[in-house]
């Protein structure tokens, strides 16, 4: 997700890859929403911050 551009979201279909199951995707989406560091968008998820995305992008 730190990825893409400001404000684009990431396709679902994207996060699958990253992730050992459809389980610990969703588990994982929920926990990031709850914190209000992601949210649901038309067409994925993207961070509700910029800030906190640049962070994740610059990460090794």
């Amino acid at each position: 997700m730190a990825s893409h551009d400001e404000g684009e979201a990431t396709p679902r279909r994207e996060l699958v890859a990253f992730v050992p199951s459809l389980m610990a995707l969703e588990e994982s989406l929920l926990h990031l929403q709850q914190r209000e560091l992601i949210e649901t968008v038309e067409g994925g998820y993207r961070f509700q911050v910029e800030l906190v995305r640049r962070w994740f992008a610059e990460r090794p």
